[in-house]
């Protein structure tokens, strides 16, 4: 899924539910607060 954050960046979310909770896939995995603001941005939505 693509989002489009705050800043006008267009970042992708690989969301997979497991029996442990969800799993996440993003292009900011290299930067932890990209990340983070790529999984709140989901959670916002869904």
């Amino acid at each position: 899924m693509r989002l489009q954050l705050d800043d006008n960046r267009i970042e992708e979310i690989d969301a997979y539910i497991k029996e442990s909770g969800y799993t996440y896939r993003t292009t900011g995995d290299h930067t932890p607060e990209l990340r983070n603001r790529i999984i709140q941005a989901f959670h916002k939505l869904y």
